[in-house]
């Protein structure tokens, strides 16, 4: 329906896995910035975001997981 969320986030954690592991994995916990429609006051809670990058490879993936809260 085209609401919007817009998120932020401070700093993200780096780090390597052990040798020989070609992955390097990052997290940042983000907050909500605003939004449109039913966005428009939501709260985040808990919501991490994470993935990993393959520097041999360059496979990515990355998880968003967490709970919106809607007033």
């Amino acid at each position: 329906n085209g609401d919007q969320l817009h998120v932020t986030y401070d700093h993200t954690v780096l780090s390597l896995e052990a040798p020989p592991s070609p992955w390097v994995l990052w997290s940042t916990e983000i907050e909500a910035a605003g939004g449109t429609g039913r966005f428009a006051d939501a709260e985040l809670e808990g919501v991490i975001w994470q993935g990993g990058v393959n520097l041999l490879t360059f496979e990515t993936w990355s998880r968003l997981d967490g709970k919106i809260r809607l007033r």
